[in-house]
This record gives structure tokens, sequence and C-alpha cells, in this order.
């Protein structure tokens, strides 16, 4: 009714619409504003307002002439009605002449090219709308559709002058207000009708997808674009202020192809490397020697299309050398904010001009990018993508980039549900703990479901024959380029074509310095040298007393002297009785080991000087055998006994020592008096305005009188605070270190087991000669001296300080006392009442929170030597088992053969000689041997062999132990391992099932042996027989003597052939029962029992 849109409407017929739309429109919203608010102000002030509120027909009982309102309203309606008419039908006609309607509504009349034909139309409409008979339901409809065109004007307004460059606007308003008018809009209609602005918003999506179907272009162009570089502008200024964050890394990938047709498998990679988030360029560079410039400025730009990889956006470019093209590109390619972090490209094994790729090597890598190389196998490509491998050496930021690629690659369709592997070569035994517990941090950090194992390589191997011998059948392999700055080219290239050499697709990578760096062993940490142990009396601990500075005060040199004397006996009676008595404790056990790793070694000398092979190996496996047992016997018994005897030791002596320090504290007067003069006054630091003036008067009357002030000290406040609330947080300290030492020592422990242990298998598998076993037990005897010594100087240290800080604490309660702000300064140490409660409590409760969780630490390992002990005495069972079934075939088939091959031979040697009929072959003493009986008899051994371990074991969770602290010791995860089950389980699958199989396919060959070998004796006695009867007129001698010649060179082969399948049989045997034992105890051990112990309780 107010008309202001009339103007748009109009604007084709307005002499200067660019001024007169603007001007015009303001004009009419102010007019019908004054308006409006004039007569609701009018009215409220005029009228009644129950009657505003109730009665429809005021205006007509408050209107001078009555008449005038009808006529105002009937003018308002068709003045509104006559404006629409008019301006609706050139709105048509313009959309027409734009192609959008069809183009008969844009046909024009006379000299103001009137639009008749949409007129029409716009008549048909409203006719239409008539014809409901219902002026609120057409309200309803047109306001809706009214309010929809003012919202997307403003909303049109605010793309346009926010994207597009053309949007010069002579009458400009801020971009919030058009904002704000789209916000009102959209309010103004839902708070109007919700269903109208349904069907409005389904009318207006149906024209939207109309208009999108016929692909318009307009010479006002589109304005899409614009919005699109706008968010790309705003969206790069944003990454530019952002701070990095390697969990929310995304690849940007730049891939050096040489052309999608040539290598698409890079393409293939490519697309896998930056999954769904990632984006990578394709740049294709071709070589032009005589190209001017070093890189030509322009590039060809495309989208192209390999099998499923749509829009591959691909650069072409020309440049002189393709080595400098692409260090070029590196350089320069990218936006702030956005720039490339990775090269991707082919791995060169037959390098054409090596000096210019090592210098693009070492370019890239100053660049900082992550550099991924694919070495691809033509032959297998990426297989059935089923498996995705990746080793990890150890240290360095690999890990961390390896495992953001792998997360990218596994959401392709292709690769999703392949198998993860994440693999480390370990060479010492005592990290395979840390490799596990890192590498399961990682993968549980980065959400990806991956299995993990660690490699023993206790023999130092090539990497890469490790690496080939379990990733062969891999699908695709990454790996760790052999990296070193200082490293020649031709020995990276050489180390990294050796390990592909039998490897399917391997993707190397080197990651950039912006990743995370991960080590097991921390580059802090020094190698430790071994310290020679020291004397008591060289770590002799002083009394304090000596050392001791006191006030000159006597009554508080004698309080405190009082005090001193009684705390250094009990610290000294400490140290004495509970420091040195746990170290003595951990003496005798270090002894006692040290024993029992000496005489295994000794029967290993022993034994390597038998010259009978078999009984060497027996033996061998018989100080195996022994020796895990034992071991696994010392570890019980340290756990049980030598850490209860050191709770017993730590909790008495400590106990001890607080209880008798707060008794000393609880023993002292309650106050002393002391007198301060004046410059004892003057000395004291003014606390506030109160304390100044106080101390002012104090100054002033001992100036004035010449005598002195006396003064009561309260004695408690300070002396619970230094010497019984410092001594707990000393203990509270002593044991955050006790712990790690601790863990230290049982570590040491550990590494002695074991490093016997691998010395052992060693000489078992012929790698560790006579003179080699001396040089380990020099190693192993080296490795006590530095326990014990490490033990030593622990408690040498932790003597000291405790003396030390005695010391510090009680001068410093002497200077409390001795101030005349000595009852001031006291008040700040009651608030430390609270803490010291609670710290009573953690002190009392540590001993026994750390013997519970040394007990489950412990209890890993003794795991572990359970099952060692478990898998060699089966070593043994299999290897007795193996023997009596290499004995039983022998006597039962392979004698028998050669008896066969003998007389067979002996009839050769006869030639033209006769023989009697008691030299024909008998294939009655020929039958199955019980072959059986060694099978089954293993098959009850191993049962009850399983049946004899624990039924279960409470062992820590997975955690790195430079991570767990004193107030974290209570929730350290546990995890109830199920030994007998677990190892039935593995050991039934694992082994079990490949000796059945083995059994059955034994049989099989032995079946098929004994029916050749009774074929080829009934065919000697026959054509014996034969030969006999034979008349010498039917066929000539030379002829028999022939065939019979033939015959028995045939019976020879075919026994030699019997022979050789026996052999085969023997050596299958021999690697069936190998692989099954490694196997089935690969998995059985606590790190990875740990890792998998959710499914593995699922399956057992």
């Amino acid at each position: 009714m107010t008309g202001f849109e009339a103007g748009v409407s109009m604007s084709g017929d307005l002499k200067d619409a660019r001024k007169d739309i603007p001007l015009g429109t303001i004009a009419a919203i102010l007019v019908g504003l004054a308006v409006y608010t004039g007569l609701a102000v009018f009215l409220s002030y005029t009228v009644n307002s129950t009657m505003l509120v109730n009665d429809t027909n005021i205006l007509f009982k408050i209107s001078w002439i009555p008449q005038l309102v009808i006529a105002g309203i009937l003018g308002a309606t068709l003045s509104s009605a006559l404006g629409s008419i008019m301006g609706a039908p050139r709105i048509m006609q313009a959309v027409s002449k734009d192609g959008i309607a069809p183009f008969f509504f844009s046909k024009g009349f006379g000299a103001s090219n009137e639009p008749r034909n949409a007129l029409l139309l716009t008549f048909i409409i409203a006719q239409a709308g008539i014809l409901i008979g219902d002026l609120n339901t057409i309200a309803r409809i047109v306001t809706i559709f009214f309010i929809i065109t003012y919202g997307f004007l403003n909303i049109t307004y605010t793309v346009e002058s926010w994207a597009s460059s053309d949007f010069r606007p002579s009458f400009k308003i801020p971009r919030i207000v058009s904002i704000i008018g789209a916000l009102a809009c959209i309010i103004v209609m839902i708070q109007l009708d919700i269903m109208a602005l349904g069907i409005a918003t389904v009318v207006l999506l149906a024209l939207f997808f109309y208009l999108k179907n016929k692909e318009l272009k307009l010479h006002s162009g589109d304005t899409l674009s614009s919005i699109w570089l706008s968010l790309v502008k705003t969206g790069l200024l944003q990454l530019s202020k952002s701070n990095f964050n390697t969990r929310n890394w995304r690849p940007n990938v730049i891939l050096f192809s040489g052309g999608s047709g040539t290598r698409p498998y890079l393409i293939e990679i490519g697309t896998a490397l930056v999954g769904k988030l990632g984006i990578f360029t394709n740049f294709e560079l071709v070589e032009n020697p005589d190209e001017d410039l070093l890189f030509d400025k322009t590039a060809r730009v495309s989208l192209e299309t390999f099998g499923d990889n749509v829009n591959i956006i691909t650069r072409k470019h020309n440049c002189r050398n393709v080595y400098e093209g692409m260090a070029m590109i590196s350089r320069i390619y990218g936006f702030s904010g956005f720039e490339p972090n990775t090269i991707l490209m082919g791995w060169s094994k037959n390098i054409t001009n090596p000096k210019k790729w090592e210098v693009l090597l070492h370019t890239l890598n100053k660049l900082d990018y992550n550099l991924a190389f694919l070495s691809y196998d033509r032959k297998n490509g990426f297989g059935n993508h089923k498996r995705i491998d990746f080793w990890w050496s150890g240290e360095g930021r690999n890990l961390a980039l390896a495992l953001h690629l792998i997360r990218f690659i596994t959401v392709t369709p292709k690769w999703r549900h392949a198998e993860i592997r994440i693999l480390a070569i370990n060479l010492e035994s005592k990290n395979t703990d840390r490799y596990y517990a890192i590498l399961g941090q990682m993968v549980d950090s980065y959400r990806i479901r991956a299995s993990i194992k660690v490699v023993a390589n206790p023999d130092k191997l090539p990497e890469n024959e490790v690496i080939r011998s379990e990733s062969k059948d891999t699908d695709l392999t990454l790996a760790e380029i052999p990296w070193l700055t200082n490293k020649k080219l031709e020995d990276i290239v050489t180390s990294a074509n050796n390990m592909t050499e039998c490897l399917k697709s391997c993707l190397l990578i080197h990651a950039s310095t912006s990743f995370e760096e991960v080590n097991v062993i921390s580059k802090s940490v020094t190698s430790e040298s071994t310290n020679p142990l020291y004397n008591d009396a060289i770590m002799k601990v002083e009394p304090i007393l000596k050392n001791l500075q006191l006030s000159k005060t006597s009554i508080v040199y004698n309080t405190v002297y009082n005090v001193a004397v009684v705390l250094d006996k009990h610290a000294r009676l400490l140290i004495d009785t509970t420091f040195f008595g746990i170290r003595e404790s951990r003496d005798n056990y270090l002894d006692q080991l040290s024993s029992l790793v000496d005489i295994s070694i000794k029967k290993l000398i022993q034994v390597n000087e038998l010259e009978n092979d078999k009984k060497k190996h027996w033996e061998q496996l018989k100080i195996l055998n022994d020796f895990s047992f034992q071991a696994q016997k010392e570890l019980a018994d340290f756990k049980d006994n030598i850490l209860k005897e050191e709770l017993e030791i730590l909790d008495k002596g400590i106990m001890q020592l607080i209880a008798a320090t707060g008794n000393s504290v609880n023993n002292l007067p309650e106050h002393i008096r002391l007198k301060f003069g004046k410059n004892d006054f003057r000395e004291l630091r003014n606390v506030n305005l109160f304390r100044q003036i106080n101390r002012a008067v104090k100054i002033g009357w001992t100036s004035i009188s010449g005598g002195k002030i006396s003064v009561t000290i309260n004695l408690h406040p300070a002396a619970v605070y230094f010497l019984y609330y410092k001594r707990l947080k000393y203990f509270r300290q002593f044991y955050e270190n006790y712990i790690i030492q601790s863990l230290k020592a049982f570590s040491g422990i550990k590494e002695l087991l074991n490093g016997n242990l691998l010395a052992i298998e060693k000489v078992l598998s012929g790698k560790l000669a006579t003179s080699e076993i001396d040089i380990k037990r020099e190693e192993m005897a080296a490795l006590v001296i530095n326990l014990k010594s490490e033990n030593q100087v622990f408690f040498y240290h932790q003597s000291h300080k405790m003396l030390d800080e005695l010391t510090g604490d009680l001068e410093s309660f002497s200077q409390i006392i001795e101030s005349p702000q000595a009852n001031l300064l006291s008040r700040r140490f009651k608030l430390f009442n609270k803490k010291k409660v609670e710290l009573e409590k953690s002190v009392a409760e540590f001993p026994y929170l750390w013997i519970h969780f040394m007990v489950n630490h412990v209890n890993k390992t003794y795991l572990d030597f359970i099952f060692y002990s478990l898998k060699s005495r089966l070593t043994t069972k299999i290897e007795k088992a193996y023997q009596e079934i290499i004995l039983i075939i022998e006597r039962g088939i392979n004698e028998k053969l050669k008896i066969f091959e003998a007389k067979v031979n002996a009839i050769r040697e006869m030639g033209d000689k006769k023989y009697d009929q008691k030299e024909f072959f008998n294939q009655k003493s020929i039958s199955l041997p019980p072959f059986d009986i060694p099978f089954n008899t293993l098959f009850k051994e191993i049962q009850v062999s399983v049946g004899q371990l624990p039924e279960s074991i409470d062992i820590s969770g997975e955690k790195l132990l430079e991570d767990i602290q004193f107030d974290k010791l209570e929730n350290i995860s546990e995890i109830v391992v199920s030994v007998r089950k677990t190892a039935d389980y593995y050991i039934s699958n694992e082994l079990n099932d490949l000796i059945r199989k083995q059994s059955i396919n034994t049989g099989q060959q032995l079946s098929l042996s004994v029916s050749t070998l009774k074929n080829l004796i009934r065919m000697a006695n026959f054509h014996l027989e034969n030969s006999e009867n034979t008349h010498s007129g039917e066929i000539g001698t030379e002829q028999i003597h022939e065939q019979q010649k033939t015959l028995l060179e045939n019976l020879v082969r075919n026994i030699k052939n019997e022979e050789d399948k026996l052999t085969a049989l023997y050596k299958q045997l021999r690697q069936s029962f190998d692989s099954g034992l490694k196997n089935a105890f690969e998995p059985l051990t606590a790190a990875i029992i740990i890792k998998t112990s959710g499914s593995l309780n699922e399956k057992i």
C-alpha cells in the first residue's frame, strides 16, 4: 500500500532510474513511516485503549465522515492494485527478454513498448486470486512472496558487495544494514505464517531448479565464481593467522607424474594419499633444452579424469631441465596459508644424472617438504589392496607422517578394509616393551586399527633382509628413506634399491620438521658407562651436627641442638637399616642371579667341547630348559619375597623416622621468651602500616629506655613446618625417585636374564663360538657390577640429600624462632596443615601402592618367562618326537628301500649269471610303519604342559615407564591374563593344527611310498620269474639281458626317487614344526597380550 517497490517495477519508464529509484523508495518509506507512526500516536492519545483492542470498527465510529474511511481504503487498495498491475507485466517482460520466461511475453506494443501479453497473464493470475473469494487467504500467500522478495534483495546486496568486483552502486549503504534486513524478513515470515512460508519456499526452489536446468548465461555474469574467490581469499587469510597443529594436518601434495598416461599409478597413489580431505596438483614437465627461460611463466591447467579418479588438476610446464623445473616449482608454488607440504614422485632406480638428482633431493630436504617416492611393482601393482606395512626405525619424525598418510589412504574405497601393520626392528631385547608402548600409544592417538609387531634382531641381520622376509607379500609397504645429510646419494639409492628389490609396491617417505619427533631411546639419555663399586668407607655419610650453623642465643641454640641430635640419630639409623638394607638385599639377589648365569655359561663351554653333535645339541637344549625354568623361579622369588622384604624395610624405617620426628616436635616447649634490642627491630621488614608503626614504637621505646623488649616465641608452628612437614615432602620426593630407580633396577635384572637366554639360543643355533661365550660372560658380570653401583649411588645420594635438607631446615627453624617477628612469620605455616594431612596419608600408602604396581610390572617379565619356559620344553618334546618319527620311517621304509636297492644292484653286478629263486624279493615284510604314535604322544605332552600353566596372572597395562608418577600409581590400568586359556588358544590354532595336518600328510605320503615300493617289488619279481621261464628260442639272449638291464636301472632310479621323497618329507616336517612353534609363541608375550587383550578375551 506504500508503493515503495513501484519504482523498481517501473524503472524502465523513469527518466533517471539510477537516481530516481533510491530517492523515490526512501521517500515512500519515510512518508509511510510518518503516516503510520503519526496515526498510531494520535489514536493512542485520543481513543480509549480498550476500544482499540476490542472494536474492529473503531475508525468508523470516531470519524467525522465515516464514508471517507471506506473511500480511503478503496483508494489505497485500487492504487496498490494498479501499481502491481502496471509493474508486474514490465517485470515479466524484462525476465522474458533475458530468456528466463517464454519469449512471447517480451513482446511490446506502441511507442512506450507496452507489455500487453504480460498484462493479460497478470490479469489472469489476479482473476484467479479473486475467484478464491477469501482476501485473507490471498493476503497470506501474497505477503510472504513480497517479504521473500525484500529478503532476497537484501541478501543479493550483501553477496554482491562482498564478492562481486563489478558491483558499484551509486547509492551505497553499510553491508550490515542489508544483513539485518534479510534476518528481519526471515523472522517476520516465520512469525506471520509458517505454512505459507513453506509453500513459497517450494515454489521458489522449483523455479530455481528450472532456471538452473536451463543454464542461462546473462550479460551481467555469474556471481558464483566471485563468491568462491572471496571464500578462498577469506580462508587463506584465516589459515595464515592460525597456528599449525599436526593433528589437523592435511596433505597438500605436489605430484611430479610426467603425465597421467605415463605413470597412472602415481595418480592412483596420489589420490589415495590425499584421501577426502587433502589436495594434490599434478605437474607434467616437458623438457625442452632450447627453452629460453629456465621455467616458462604460464602453465596449461586442465582437469583430467583417470579411471575412477576425476577432477585431477594438471599443470603442464615447459622447462630446460626436469630436475631444475621440479626444484623451481617446489620453491615458488603455493599460496600463503595453503602452501604445499608434500612432494610425491616416482623412485628412480637407474639414475641418468646422479649429480642433479642429488642436488634436487637436498633442495627438497632444505625446503622442509615431506617426501614420498613410489617404487612401483609393475607386475603386481598394488595387489589386492589388502595389506599396508610401515617399517619404523625407532626414532625420528617419520612415524607421525606415516600414520597420517595411512589414515588418509585407508579412507579411500580400495584400501578401506586393508590390514595395517606397524613393524619395527629391535636390536636390544630390553627395548621391546618400549617399542610396543610407544607404538601402541601412537596408534591409539591417531585412532588407527593396526597391529603392531616388533621383530627381534639380536643377530643384527641387515635391516633390508628382515624387511623383505616380513613384507614380501604386502601390497603396499611404507618405509623410511635411509636419509643422512652426510650420506652419499649412491649409498642412499643402493640401500633403497636393495630394500625394494623383493618387495611389491613400496612408498619411501621422509618427514619434515613440522611433525613431532618420537624416539624409543630418548636423545637426552647418554650411554652410561659402567661405574665402579665404591666401598662404604669412601661413601661414608657425615653427621649433620658437624656442619650445622646454629644461633648464638643460648636458648635457641640448645632448643635446636637437642632436636638436631635426636633427628640425626634417627636419620642415620634410617640410612643404615633402610637405605643400605635395601641395597644389600638387592646386591644379594644380583649375586644369586649372577651365580645362575655363570653356571649356565660354564655348562655351555663344557658342552661345546663335545664331539658328538647330536649329544651336544641335546645337552644345549637341556641347558636352555634348565635356565628358563630357573629364571622363572628367580622372578617368582623376586616378586614374592624380595619385593616384600623391601616393602617391610622401607615402610618400617620411614614410618619410624616420621614418628620420631613428630615426637621430637611435640616434645618441644610450647614457647620460649627472647629479648630483643633496638638493632633487632631495625632489621625487621615493614609488612604493612600497622607493623611499621609497631616497629617504630618499639625502636623508640628501646632507644628511650635503653633496655630490651621481651617477646614470647611460639615454637610449634615453625617446628611442625620445618622439621615435620618438610620431612614428609622429602619422603614424597624420595618415593618419586624410588619408583624410577626400582623400575630401572628391575630393567637391569630383565636385561641380565634375557641376555643370557639369548646367548644360549645363539649357541644352540651355532651362531656363538666358545671364545664369544667368554665375552658374553664378561658382559654379564659387568652388567651385574653396574647394577650394584647404580643401587649404591642412588641410596648414597638420597642419604646425602636427606641430611642436607634436614640441616637446611634446622638452620631455617633456628633463624625463624630467633626473629622478633617469629610469631608473625609462623602464621603462614598454619596454611600447610591440610597439606600435611594429605602428605601423611600418601606417604603411608605409598609402599603398598608401590609393591602392588611392582608385582604387576614384574609379572609382565614373569609371564614372558612362563611362555618361554613352555616354549623351550615344547621345543625339546617336538625335537624328540621328530627324531622318533624319523627313526620309525627309517626302520619301516628307508632301510627296506636300501636293502631292495642293494639286492637290485647285486643282480645288476651278476650280469649273465643265473641267480637262485631265494634271491627274489619278499614284499610281505613291507608295511606302513606306526608313525602316528610319536604324533599322538606329542599331542598329549603338549596338552599336559599347557595344563601345568597358572590359571591367570595380573599385569600392569600399557604405559611408558617415564610416565609413571607417584600420584598415578593407583590409576595405572591392570589386565588379568588368562594364561592357560591364552596359551591353549594360540598353541591349538597355530601348533596343534599344523602338527595334525602334518600327521595326515605324513600318513598319506608314507602310504604312497609303501604302495610304490610294493609295486616295484612285484614288478621285479614278475620280470625275474618270467626271465627264468623264457625259452631261449623265443627271444634272443642278448635281448633278454638288455630288457633286464633296463628294468634294473629303472628300479634303482625309482628307489632313489622314493628316498628323495622321504628326505623332502623330513625337511617338510622340520619346517612345519619350526613354523608352528614360531607362530604359536610369537603373540605369547606380555607386550602383545596387553595390546590385544580386548579382542583376545572374546576369542578364548
